[in-house]
C-alpha cells in the first residue's frame, strides 16, 4: 500500500457468490474472462468513491475507504453496475458485500484489528447481489444516502469467532434486489433460545414466547399483510409474466388463512417499480407486515425468494429461499404460505391447513401458459388483450384438462366480454361460455376459491341469485381475502336489495384492496343505494381526490348531490360526467327530474324529449323516462316506461333501492316481476353447483343486454 490511512476507516470486502460452481461450469479460460470482467467494475467504481485497494485475492476484493458515505456509494455503484453489465448466457455474476467502519492499526502489510475480521464476516454473512452494513456504518451514513436509498434492519446476529453481538443492515436501493434469504450468521433469537436451552423446559417454553413478543410484537403482531410484486431476476421483460403470477398465487394462497387480512393485487400492484420505503407502503395500505420477494426460473427451474419485514420498522423478520421443478410450483406456493403463516402464528383451522399442505402436481407448459393468459387478463380490459388471454386459457386446458385455475380465468373472461366489450356478440352466449367453464373449474378442484366464484359469477349473470349466493359464500369460506370476490357478492346483496349486508360486504372489500379506484367508487355507489348520503358523499370525493376525471365518480356525486336537495349543483356533476366520456341515458332522467325538483318543468320536459327521441334506437332510454314522469306525478306514465324499458332488456338493478321510485306504490307488482326468482333456502340443496338453473338459461327471464348495477363503468 503506497499510503497508509489514519484514523476512521471503513471496509469493504466482497466476494463472488457460487464462484467454484461458476468456474466448473465456464471452464478455466471462460472463467478467468469473467473475473477480469468483474475486476475492472468493481476497480472503476472503487477508484471513482477515492477507495484504496488493500488486497485482491482470487474473486475478493478488500478496499479502504476515509469515509463511510464514500463506501457505500463503491458498493451501490459496482452492485448496480454489475447487475446491468451484459454477462454470457449463464454466466451472470452475484457478488456479496461487507462494510464495516473501525479504527484499526495501520501496519506495514495493510490494516490489523478486530474491525477488519468483522467487515469480513459480515460479507461472509451475505448472498449474492446483497450489500450488509454493520451497525456503526449504518448510524455514519443514516442521514447521507444518496435519494432513493435507504437501510432495513436485519436484526442482530452472532457473527463467527466474534465475541459481540452485531446488528446487521441491508442497502436497499431502486433497481437491486431486496428480498434474500435470511443472512448466514446465527440470530440472537436462535442463540438466546439454544442458551435458555440449557435450563429446564419451562424455561424454553417462556423464553420463546418473551423472544417472539421481542421480534413481532404481542399474538404475532402481523394481523395484515401485503404481498408486494415479485421481482423479476431473469432480466428479461418478457418473463414478467411469471413474476406477476407468482405474485398474484402467492397473494391467493396467503389469503386462504382467515385469520390473515391480505391485501388484494389491483392495490399492491400499484407499487411495481415503485420508490416507496416499506414504511410508506405499510401506512398507505394499513398493514402490519410487508412480503418481498424475487423470482428466478432457469429452464424448467424456479427459485422463489420470500422475505416478511415489519411494516412500522422496516425490520427483516424472516426471509427464505426456495428452488423447485415447475411442476411442483404450487406446492412451492402453498409451502411458502405456510412458512409465513407460522411466522406470524396465524391460526389455521384443520381445513386451511390439509388445503395449504396438499398440492397436485401441474404441467409446466399447461402452467405456464395460465400465466400468459392471467398476464393477458390483468392488462387494461380491451377485447383484444380478454381475448389473447381466452386463447391462451384455451391452451392450457388442453395440455391440462384439469387444470382448474385456467378454466376459472377463462370463465372470469367471457363474463367481462359479455359487458360490452364484444357487442357483435349476444351476451348469453359468453354467459354459457363462462358458465360451462366454471363448471369445469369446480369439477377440477372442488377446493379451489377461484373455481367457486367463477361458476357463481355466471350464473348470477343469468340471474340464478340462489345459487350465485351459494356459490360466492363458499368462495369466500375458502378465500375470505378475494377482495373481487367480496364486490361480487356485495353486488348480489344490492340487487336483492339486502343493503345493509351489501354494505358490510363492500367495506370489507375495500379493506383488502383500499387502493382500487373502482372499488372506492363502488363504496360510495352502494351507500348512495342504502340512502347513507353523507357517507356517500364523503367517499366520492376522496375518490376524486384521487382521479378528478374519473366520469362513473362524477355521475355517483351528481345523484348524490341531488338527493340531498342541492339539485344545481347535482345536475353540474352530471354534466361533467358526461364530458369525461361516461354516458348513459339515466343521467338525462336524472336530469330531467332535478329540474322537476327545482320546479323548472319547462327543462324537464325538455329531457323528456330527447329521452324519447334517443329511445328509438337505445333499449336504456325508456327506463329514465320514468324518473321524471315520477317526480311529475304522473304515475301511470312512470309505469308504462318502466315496462317498456323493462321489455327491451333493460337490467334495472336499482329497482328496489332507487329513490326516484318511492312514489311508485303501484310499481311493486313489477317489481315482484323482475325478482321472479324465488330465493331458495340454502338448506334445501344438496350442492350449489348442482342447484336448480346451474348451467341451464331460465327460458322466463328477459336477458338485459347491459349489466349497469347502478349505472357501473
Amino acid at each position: 500500500m503506497s499510503t497508509e490511512s489514519a484514523g476512521t476507516v471503513t471496509f469493504l470486502f466482497t466476494d463472488i457468490e457460487g464462484s467454484t460452481r461458476l468456474l466448473r461450469q465456464l471452464g478455466d479460460r471462460r472463467y478467468s474472462e469473467i473475473l477480469a470482467e468483474h475486476r475492472k467494475i468493481l476497480r472503476t467504481a472503487i477508484t471513482a468513491s477515492a477507495g484504496q485497494e488493500v488486497d485482491t485475492e482470487g474473486d475478493g476484493f478488500f478496499v479502504a475507504f476515509h469515509a463511510a458515505k464514500d463506501a457505500v456509494r463503491a458498493a451501490l455503484t459496482a452492485q448496480q453496475a454489475l447487475k446491468a453489465h451484459a454477462w454470457p448466457a449463464g454466466a451472470a455474476l452475484r457478488v456479496r458485500m461487507g462494510l464495516h467502519t473501525a479504527v484499526p492499526v495501520a501496519a506495514e502489510s495493510g490494516y490489523v484489528g478486530v474491525g477488519v475480521h468483522r467487515a469480513s464476516r459480515i460479507s461472509q454473512a451475505g448472498h449474492g447481489g446483497q450489500v450488509l452494513l454493520s451497525q456503526t456504518t449504518a448510524d455514519m451514513v443514516e442521514g447521507d444516502l444518496p435519494n432513493g436509498v435507504r437501510l432495513r434492519d436485519l436484526g442482530e446476529y452472532r457473527l463467527k469467532d466474534m465475541p459481540h453481538r452485531e446488528r446487521i443492515f441491508q442497502l436497499v436501493a431502486p433497481g437491486l434486489p431486496i428480498t434474500f434469504p435470511a443472512i448466514r450468521a446465527l440470530s440472537m433469537r436462535s442463540s438466546r433460545l439454544y442458551a435458555v436451552g440449557l435450563a429446564a423446559v419451562l424455561m424454553i417454553a417462556t423464553a420463546f414466547v418473551l423472544v417472539r413478543t421481542n421480534v413481532v410484537g404481542p399474538r404475532g403482531g402481523i394481523n395484515s399483510v401485503a404481498v408486494l410484486p415479485l421481482e423479476n431476476l431473469s432480466g428479461d421483460p418478457a418473463q414478467e409474466y411469471l413474476a406477476d403470477g407468482m405474485t398474484e398465487a402467492l397473494i391467493s394462497t396467503l389469503g386462504q388463512v382467515g385469520t390473515l387480512r391480505v391485501i388484494s393485487r389491483t392495490s399492491v400492484m400499484q407499487y411495481k417499480g415503485a420508490k416507496k420505503s416499506v414504511p410508506q407502503i405499510a401506512r398507505e395500505l394499513g398493514v402490519d407486515g410487508v412480503i418481498e420477494g424475487s423470482v428466478l426460473r432457469s429452464g424448467n427451474r424456479i427459485r422463489v425468494t420470500a422475505q416478511l419485514i415489519h411494516g412500522a420498522r422496516d425490520r427483516s423478520l424472516w426471509g427464505n429461499s426456495y428452488e423447485r421443478d415447475l411442476k411442483d410450483l404450487i406446492a412451492l406456493q402453498n409451502e411458502v404460505a405456510r412458512a409465513i403463516a407460522g411466522e406470524v402464528r396465524a391460526n389455521l383451522t384443520p381445513e386451511q391447513a390439509t388445503r395449504l399442505a396438499a398440492a397436485r402436481p401441474v404441467d409446466p407448459e399447461a402452467h405456464e401458459t395460465y400465466l400468459r393468459g392471467l398476464y393477458e387478463f390483468n392488462k387494461p380490459r380491451t377485447k383484444e388483450h380478454v381475448l389473447a388471454s381466452i386463447s391462451q386459457f384455451k391452451r392450457a386446458v388442453e395440455r391440462d384438462p384439469q387444470h382448474a385455475l385456467a378454466w376459472a380465468g377463462m370463465s372470469y373472461a367471457y363474463v367481462w366480454l359479455s359487458l360490452g366489450d364484444d357487442p357483435d356478440t349476444p351476451p348469453q352466449e359468453h354467459w354459457a361460455s363462462a358458465k360451462a367453464a366454471g363448471l369445469m373449474a369446480v369439477k377440477s378442484d372442488p377446493a379451489l376459491a377461484e373455481a367457486h366464484a367463477a361458476l357463481a359469477n355466471a350464473v348470477a349473470s343469468f340471474r340464478e341469485w340462489a345459487a350465485a349466493e351459494e356459490g360466492f359464500r363458499k368462495a369466500l369460506e375458502l378465500n375470505p381475502n378475494s377482495a373481487q370476490v367480496n364486490v361480487w357478492y356485495s353486488e348480489l346483496l344490492f340487487i336483492r336489495g339486502r343493503m345493509p349486508e351489501a354494505v358490510q360486504q363492500v367495506r370489507r372489500a375495500q379493506e383488502l384492496d383500499p387502493l382500487n379506484i373502482n372499488t372506492n367508487a363502488w363504496t360510495a355507489n352502494v351507500l348512495f343505494f342504502a340512502r347513507r348520503y353523507d357517507e356517500a358523499l364523503d367517499q366520492i370525493r376522496k375518490v376524486l381526490e384521487i382521479e378528478p376525471k374519473f366520469g362513473w365518480a362524477h355521475s355517483i356525486l351528481g345523484r348524490i348531490l341531488i338527493e340531498k336537495g342541492m339539485h344545481r349543483e347535482g345536475v353540474a356533476a352530471l354534466r361533467k360526467a358526461e364530458d369525461l366520456g361516461f354516458l348513459h341515458p339515466w343521467h338525462l332522467g336524472m336530469i330531467g327530474r332535478a329540474y322537476v325538483l327545482m320546479g323548472n318543468k319547462v327543462e324537464a320536459q325538455k329531457m323528456l324529449t330527447r329521452l324519447k327521441q334517443e329511445a328509438k334506437k337505445n333499449p336504456f332510454a325508456d327506463a329514465p323516462q320514468s324518473m321524471i314522469y315520477a317526480a311529475l306525478g304522473e304515475k301511470a306514465e312512470a309505469i308504462a316506461a318502466l315496462e317498456r324499458g323493462f321489455k327491451r332488456g333493460d337490467d334495472m338493478a336499482v329497482l328496489k333501492t332507487a329513490p326516484w321510485w318511492d312514489a311508485l306504490q303501484q310499481f311493486l307488482a313489477l317489481r315482484q316481476r323482475y325478482l321472479l326468482y324465488p330465493d331458495v333456502p340454502l338448506s334445501n340443496k344438496p350442492s350449489w353447483t348442482q342447484a336448480p338453473g346451474v348451467g341451464q338459461e331460465n327460458p322466463q327471464i328477459a336477458i338485459p343486454q347491459y349489466r349497469d348495477r347502478g349505472f357501473r363503468e
